[in-house]
């Protein structure tokens, strides 16, 4: 039986955790989802672990594959001309197109959701970073401490006279959920597409 969103394809610029699993619910609803990697190095989340035997390979890190299950993957140069060029005929014929790049970072690629929605106007363009979009720590790293001390999710664990604690990248999870509960309303609702839909870890953080 074909999933909900069969008829959605994904352009996929997102590396680590919170992107791609943003991507794998998208593609667990049947969404086709084009994973766009570095060449030669591929997603870091590639080297991280567990490994079958603890042996480090970039084809059998437990991480990478459960992050990126159900995906179709393509190694592109986006830091180049021609690779930017190619995502952008790519993104011509995708519906989404995920990313989590901070906006100084997207601005030097020249894949801004602008110049995304540019080549593709009906694209829905979503965000999945720290800070969001806009504001004044929108080009701001982050931890998790970091999303959880700023959302007010320390708040509500650990104990006063011990340092905080915090769930494994909680927040990272969460603002994937956001992202798809954000674009998954506006289809069913029937907005217009062409819009820029940010989710931010210290949001999804909150309590």
């Amino acid at each position: 039986m074909a999933g909900p969103l069969h008829d959605v394809r994904v352009l996929d610029l997102t590396s680590g955790v919170g992107g791609p699993w943003c991507t794998r619910l998208l593609a667990d609803y049947g969404a086709d989802v084009l994973k766009i990697e570095r060449p030669g190095a591929g997603d870091p989340a590639r080297w991280h672990g567990p490994f079958p035997r603890g042996i480090p390979h970039r084809e059998k890190s437990a991480l990478f594959l459960w992050l990126n299950a159900s995906k179709r993957s393509v190694t592109l140069d986006i830091t180049t001309s021609s690779g930017r060029d190619i995502a952008l005929r790519l993104a011509e014929h995708c519906d989404v197109a995920i990313v989590d790049q901070r906006p100084a970072e997207l601005a030097r690629l020249r894949l801004t959701p602008e110049d995304l929605r540019a080549a593709n106007p009906g694209m829905v363009v979503t965000s999945v970073t720290a800070f969001g979009q806009s504001g004044p720590y929108a080009n701001w790293h982050a931890t998790n401490l970091t999303s959880y001390a700023l959302g007010g999710q320390h708040y509500l664990t650990g104990d006063a006279d011990r340092e905080p604690l915090h769930g494994y990248r909680r927040d990272q999870r969460r603002r994937s959920h956001t992202s798809i509960q954000r674009f998954s309303s506006a289809r069913i609702s029937g907005q217009p597409c062409g819009e820029s839909i940010p989710a931010r870890s210290t949001s999804a953080a909150s309590p």
